[in-house]
């Protein structure tokens, strides 16, 4: 393998193991969340963001 090869290897696999590792805290901090309680949050959440880049007033 390359060296250029071989930095971006190790590049994007400690990308992908910090990114398992926030998945996994993610999951631990909510597990005591109902699936359902959880779902209303991120609709929530959606809601919000898209309100914000397409506001129906035109702003």
């Amino acid at each position: 393998m390359e060296k250029d090869n071989l930095s971006k290897f190790v590049k994007d696999a400690a990308r992908w193991s910090i990114f398992d590792r926030t998945i996994q805290v993610v999951k631990e901090r909510n597990q005591d969340i109902s699936p359902k309680m959880l779902e209303a949050i991120i609709d929530d959440a959606v809601r919000e963001v898209r309100a914000e880049r397409h506001p129906l007033n035109g702003e």
